[in-house]
C-alpha cells in the first residue's frame, strides 16, 4: 500500500515535471516568435509612385585588382606600383623620418587637419568610429570616382606554377596618442621590418615611427621575400609634409591639393553597389560646410519615415560607420569629397527593394547645432531579412 503511493506520487512528480519544462519551452519559444525583429522592415514599406529615386550604380569590390591603368590615376599610386613591380626596390631596412609631419602638428595642428580633410587622398575619421583616436588613412585615388581606402596591386610572377605575387599597404597618421601593435621607431632612425608569415603564405610587417606629436603608421603585406613599398610610402609622406610646411595660407594649401580636390560644382550624394552581397553600399558626396567639423550619414527608410542604422541592436550604426572629418572653405561654389563603406541592415521580409533617403549631416567643430547639407532618394536592399 506503502509503496503503491509513493509510485503514484512519483509519477505524478515526474508529469509535473514535465509539464513545467514543456511549459518553460512554450513560454521561450514564444517570445522569440513573437519577439519584435528591429531590422525587419513591413512589405507595406513600398516606394512612393512618381518618387524621384535613383539607382545605385554597381562597382568591382576593393578586393579585385586594380589596373594598371588605373595604379597611374595619381602621382602616389603611380610610384607604389613602380616600386612594388620593381626588384631593386627591395629594402632590408627602412629610414623612417616624419620631421616635418610632426612639427607640422606641433606648430600648425589645425592647418595640418584642415590640408587632411580637404585632400581625398586622406580620410580622417576616428579609429572606432565615434570615439579613440583620429586617424588618417591614406585612400588611393583611382578612375574609378571613388578612392579606395588602402592600396594594393598584383604582379606577374612570370611563372606558369607560381600564382601572380602581391603587395597591399595601409597608411595611416596617427593624430592623437595610440597603443597600437607594431615595430615602433623614433623619428630619424633606421630599422629592419620583421615581417610575420600569414595564412595566405605572405609576410605582414607593421611599423609605427613616433615623433614628439604625432605617429605614421604604415603595414605591408607582401609575397615577396622582403620589403618594396615601405621606404617609398615613408619617402613620399616626408615630401608631402615638407611641402605643406612650406605653405602661408589656404591658398597656398589648395595648389599642393591632387588636381580635382576641389570642385565647381552642385553639392551632391552619390551611391554605389560594394558587393554582391544585399546591404552592402558605398557612398561620396561633395559638399562645403563652410567650417571645419565633421560629416556623417543618415538614412531614412522613406514610405514611413523609419530611420536605419540607429538602436541598442546597431553596435557599428550608420553615424559610426560614415563618421569623417570635412574639407571647407569660405566659397559656398567649391565643394569637397567625403564618402565610407556603410551596411543597410534593415530590410523587408520579403527582400524586395525600398526606397531610403540618404542625408548628409554636419557637426561644427565650433559646437554649434548640427545641420543637414544635402540629400537624395535611392532605391536600396537590407543586409539582413
Amino acid at each position: 500500500m506503502k509503496s503503491s503511493i509513493v509510485k503514484s506520487i512519483g509519477g505524478v512528480a515526474v508529469i509535473a515535471c514535465l509539464w513545467l519544462l514543456l511549459g518553460y519551452l512554450w513560454l521561450d519559444g514564444s517570445r522569440w516568435l513573437f519577439k519584435s525583429d528591429h531590422y525587419r522592415l513591413s512589405n507595406r514599406c513600398e516606394i512612393p509612385p512618381n518618387a524621384d529615386v535613383a539607382d545605385p550604380e554597381m562597382v568591382e569590390t576593393c578586393e579585385k585588382e586594380i589596373s594598371e591603368a588605373q595604379q597611374n590615376f595619381d602621382e602616389h599610386t603611380r610610384q607604389l606600383y613602380w616600386a612594388g613591380r620593381d626588384p631593386h626596390s627591395n629594402c632590408s631596412t627602412v629610414w623612417c623620418d616624419i620631421a616635418a609631419l610632426d612639427r607640422l602638428a606641433r606648430e600648425r595642428p589645425e592647418f595640418l587637419l584642415r590640408y587632411l580633410a580637404s585632400h581625398p587622398g586622406w580620410a580622417v575619421c576616428y579609429n572606432l568610429g565615434d570615439a579613440g583616436p583620429r586617424m588618417a588613412c591614406r585612400r588611393m585615388l583611382t578612375n574609378r570616382n571613388y578612392p579606395e581606402v588602402g592600396w594594393r596591386a598584383c604582379f606577374d610572377s612570370g611563372s606558369d606554377e607560381k600564382a601572380d605575387d602581391e603587395i597591399k599597404v595601409h597608411c595611416a597618421i596617427c593624430l592623437d596618442k595610440e597603443d597600437f601593435g607594431g615595430q615602433r621607431c623614433r623619428t630619424g632612425t633606421r630599422i629592419t621590418p620583421e615581417f610575420v608569415l600569414m595564412e595566405d603564405h605572405c609576410g605582414n610587417s607593421e611599423v609605427i615611427c613616433d615623433g614628439d606629436n604625432i605617429s605614421l603608421h604604415v603595414s605591408e603585406r607582401t609575397s615577396f621575400v622582403t620589403s618594396r613599398v615601405t621606404q617609398v610610402v615613408f619617402d613620399l609622406a616626408d615630401a608631402e609634409f615638407l611641402n605643406l610646411a612650406k605653405a602661408r595660407d589656404w591658398s597656398d594649401m589648395k595648389k599642393l591639393l591632387p588636381s580635382g580636390s576641389v570642385r565647381r560644382d552642385a553639392w551632391t550624394i552619390c551611391l554605389w553597389k560594394s558587393s554582391p552581397l544585399d546591404g552592402e553600399y558605398r557612398y561620396h558626396a561633395w559638399v562645403n560646410p563652410g567650417e571645419a567639423g565633421k560629416t556623417y550619414l543618415r538614412a531614412f527608410e522613406v514610405s514611413r519615415g523609419i530611420e536605419l542604422g540607429v538602436g541598442p541592436d546597431a553596435p557599428r550604426g550608420l553615424k559610426k560607420e560614415t563618421l569623417e572629418f570635412a574639407g571647407w572653405s569660405d566659397d559656398p561654389s567649391e565643394t569637397f569629397y567625403i564618402g565610407a563603406k556603410f551596411s543597410l541592415r534593415e530590410g523587408k521580409r520579403d527582400g524586395s527593394s525600398f526606397a531610403a533617403r540618404l542625408e548628409v549631416w554636419f557637426i561644427p567643430a565650433s559646437g554649434g547645432p548640427e545641420r543637414k547639407l544635402a540629400e537624395r532618394v535611392f532605391k536600396v536592399k537590407g543586409k539582413n531579412r
